[in-house]
């Protein structure tokens, strides 16, 4: 996902042909090469039992002893019927079978398969070689659940944590027979890398496969990569890209059974430039980071991802699965099932976390993305240009709504719509074939369902919290919410507070939140206004700095950030710094005297005029943190407190979450002070100064 990129689109099969051609005839992919010079894999047999792979095309087993006149019998197991099936060049002596490892003595029918797991009997006294040249294209084999004999077709060194690491929970071991050392090597999951002996597999190399269910394994044949590389790429960010394709159309081909031929081109924009201007018509803009058109994906080295390839990727097979069909096709559905494939791809890859575990951080990430901002309908984006203008906001819109169409049929619905396609006269004709509701039913299904989960929740507890203090907490809750709807007039924000039993607790969620872990000794935080973390075991007083954390939610709604005029350096753009510490302290001592925690605003008054009335600062003086920080903390306590009060006095409380809402619209802070106040900011400050030397003179 790209937000300045060229993005994707179905485009018609000749295009989609022609520029393969001419991407073909532009560059010739690195590692191309290589693999014409030595395409062959070399595999040493000792006498007497080895396991290897057969990895060309298929063929009768008389190939292997054309190839190989010491091999005398070759074994390979039928999954499906759990047996061995054999084959040998004449009969075979009976002592060349061990009777313990259950092998047939009689021949029965083989046919070597591309992918397929042998064990090979080689006779004599003497080590051979058997050299053979691998298939080009990508393997997918259909595995049973129990054992499987299969082989490795795809890049030697590969860890073997990384190589099964897809099959997930219906892996129970891997073996290799080791004819050399002549006995079995083997991986699980459980062990540590100490206790497994079978740690990395190489190209030629068969395995025993055991599963508890039926699964797909995908691997990458001896054709080069599909990217090229341009400028200077670092040779282990070469490695580290190619292992990110060869993941991303394993987990599809597995998932799916689907697979497309791309080309791709990672580099510097200068180094990409030529090429792109070549297909395109004309060269990348300047903001350029990557995408995909034309069965061609290009990305800058520096803006590349883990997640790059499952997401274009997906883009080249929604063309594959269509025939190229340009029918107008929603934007929404383009990218929110590349977004989902993607996330999906990522979760059957990533390390520490299940795939549900991922799907479901990322998922609850959109949504709390979403709950903070307004939402198109999903109907007023089938177009580019509409989609593009909310930015991210569309992709994760996009992403909720192929979601809930999986969640109503299956991810699998996802592949047959794009396959519709190539006979469905309309995208909503293939759209009801594939989901089993019309486009028209699902819009209307959608609106309510994303007002419901896009809303945050107000709080959540984490960790071991006692029933009561849970309903202390919510109870507190409603009473702040209502203390701002009552006094301030205030709308509710779409804002969390996670609550936690002690820092343990709330360590994930403040990873999550923050984007970095709590710092030691750490008990409350929020950010930007939508979510706070709050650890209870730090005492008594942040059950009472709710209110403290709704008003900056309050604030931040009603002034988002992203919305408000520009301003010097220095200066706040929420306004002067004496007015957001006047409104902060007012909202706080307001509400802490309708709890009692304060006696009363006024009784407290004195206080803050005998503070005010230690310092020359003036409001003026005080607009930026330098100004703030110039006048003392006590003075400016004092100073704001009684500025807060006057500003109330003339416009009403409700008046101080006015002017934050007409900041987004307003030139300057001054022009929205004077909208919620009444008064201009400078005729204000004379005022005050006014009303100060009369109530807090200097040295009083």
């Amino acid at each position: 996902m790209y937000p300045a990129a060229m993005r994707a689109r179905l485009v018609p099969l000749a295009a989609a042909h022609a520029a393969l051609a001419l991407a073909a005839a532009l560059a010739t992919p690195r590692g191309a090469a290589d693999a014409e010079e030595h395409p062959s894999v070399t595999t040493v047999l000792r006498p007497g039992w080895n396991m290897a792979a057969w990895l060309g095309e298929d063929a009768p087993a008389q190939a292997i002893f054309d190839a190989v006149p010491e091999i005398a019998i070759v074994l390979a197991w039928d999954a499906e019927a759990r047996r061995y099936r054999s084959a040998s060049p004449r009969a075979a002596p009976l002592d060349w079978i061990p009777l313990a490892m259950g092998f047939p003595t009689p021949a029965s029918s083989l046919a070597l398969t591309t992918g397929a797991g042998l064990w090979l009997y080689v006779v004599g006294g003497a080590s051979v070689e058997w050299v053979r040249e691998p298939s080009r294209d990508s393997v997918l084999l259909e595995m049973r659940a129990g054992r499987n004999l299969v082989s490795w077709t795809g890049r030697d060194g590969i860890p073997a944590a990384r190589a099964f690491a897809r099959f997930r929970a219906p892996f129970v071991r891997a073996s290799r027979w080791n004819a050399e050392a002549r006995r079995s090597e083997e991986y699980r999951y459980s062990r540590s890398i100490a206790e497994n002996t079978l740690l990395e597999l190489r190209r030629g190399d068969a395995f025993w496969v055991e599963l508890t269910s039926d699964a797909r394994w995908w691997q990458p044949g001896a054709a080069p990569s599909p990217v090229e590389f341009l400028g200077d790429v670092p040779v282990d960010e070469q490695d580290r890209i190619r292992r990110w394709v060869d993941e991303t159309q394993a987990v599809y081909a597995e998932l799916w059974g689907i697979k497309a031929d791309f080309a791709s081109y990672v580099g510097d924009l200068d180094s990409i430039t030529p090429i792109y201007a070549s297909i395109w018509g004309g060269p990348p803009s300047e903001d350029f980071c990557g995408g995909y058109g034309y069965r061609v994906v290009f990305v800058r080295v520096d803006c590349i991802s883990s997640r790059t390839y499952p997401h274009e990727y997906f883009h080249v097979l929604q063309d594959d699965l269509s025939g190229g069909r340009d029918i107008h096709v929603p934007t929404w559905l383009i990218e929110g099932s590349a977004g989902y494939a993607e996330v999906i791809q990522q979760g059957l890859v990533s390390v520490g976390r299940t795939a549900d575990e991922h799907f479901d951080r990322d998922l609850r990430s959109r949504l709390e993305a979403l709950s903070r901002t307004d939402l198109p309908a999903l109907s007023s984006i089938e177009g580019g240009v509409e989609f593009h203008g909310y930015g991210l906001t569309a992709y994760d819109l996009g992403f909720v709504a192929v979601h809930r169409l999986a969640e109503r049929s299956t991810p699998g619905a996802i592949v047959d719509f794009f396959r519709t396609l190539r006979t469905a006269a309309s995208w909503r004709e293939a759209f009801e074939t594939a989901f089993g509701i019309s486009a028209k039913a699902f819009y209307e299904d959608f609106e309510p369902y994303i007002r419901e989960v896009a809303t945050p929740a107000p709080l959540e507890f984490l960790g071991d919290i006692p029933g009561d203090t849970q309903t202390a907490i919510r109870s507190e809750y409603g009473r702040v919410k209502t203390f701002f709807a009552q006094r301030f007039g205030a709308e509710t924000p779409r804002f969390t507070a996670y609550v936690g039993a002690d820092a343990e607790a709330v360590k994930a969620t403040h990873q999550w939140v923050f984007g970095e872990p709590p710092a030691a000794g750490f008990c409350e935080h929020s950010i930007h206004g939508v979510a706070a973390v709050v650890v209870l075991a730090c005492g008594d007083p942040p059950l009472h700095n709710l209110d403290r954390h709704y008003f900056n939610a309050v604030r931040a709604q009603s002034a988002p950030w992203e919305s408000l005029p520009p301003v010097p350096a220095g200066h706040n753009p929420l306004g002067p710094d004496w007015l957001l510490l006047a409104t902060e302290h007012y909202a706080e001592y307001a509400y802490r005297q309708g709890l009692g925690v304060q006696e009363t605003l006024y009784r407290i008054r004195d206080e803050h005029v005998s503070l005010a009335a230690q310092t020359d600062a003036t409001l003026h003086s005080m607009e930026t943190r330098r100004g703030v920080d110039a006048a003392g903390y006590w003075g400016v306590y004092g100073l704001t407190h009684l500025a807060a009060e006057r500003l109330v006095r003339r416009a009403g409380e409700p008046a101080l979450f006015a002017y934050y809402r007409a900041l987004p619209d307003a030139a300057d802070w001054r022009e929205a002070f004077e909208a919620a106040f009444g008064i201009g900011a400078e005729a204000f400050y004379a005022d005050f100064e006014e009303y100060r030397a009369e109530i807090a003179p200097l040295g009083g």
